[in-house]
């Protein structure tokens, strides 16, 4: 994560994929309430009340996981070992991407974990060699971006 001190619009969640062979990753910055409201429509018979637990970080996980798709050069991204923080307004997470190539020329994203939440932005920024671009994800978009990367 980085170190720069910002505060966190309560009404977005940020995806910020970094694009970088082996050493890729995306970050996510997300508000607790935005959180909390996804796993209740996700999993309505599950207690998201209880944030401290184990079991709450790991369906959280799942959620993102299974919500968060990652296309390069038309292979799909799998994700690694991460890490969750847990606030009282913000989660902050950070997965590993793996088979990632060094070229890249085509990248698809559906991010759909966050959808359910018509009160909330979702921005999505994806860094390669220095370059970021940055999408709003809506229903207009479906939630979806696809583009090719001039290197």
């Amino acid at each position: 994560m980085s170190n720069s001190a910002y505060a966190h619009n309560t009404q977005q969640a940020s995806f910020n994929v970094v694009l970088n062979g082996t050493e890729s990753y995306i970050d996510l910055y997300l508000s607790q309430y935005g959180v909390e409201q996804a796993l209740k429509a996700s999993q309505p018979s599950s207690d998201s009340n209880d944030t401290d637990s184990t079991a709450f970080k790991q369906r959280l996980i799942k959620h993102i996981k299974d919500n968060t798709r990652l296309f390069v050069n038309g292979s799909t991204i799998t994700y690694g070992m991460g890490m969750l923080k847990l606030g009282s307004h913000e989660t902050r997470a950070r997965l590993k991407l793996n088979n990632v190539p060094e070229v890249i020329s085509e990248i698809e994203a559906k991010v759909t974990c966050f959808s359910n939440n018509t009160h909330q932005v979702n921005v999505l920024s994806i860094t390669h060699n220095g370059t970021k671009k940055r999408y709003r994800l809506s229903d207009e978009n479906k939630y979806e971006i696809a583009f090719s990367w001039a290197s």
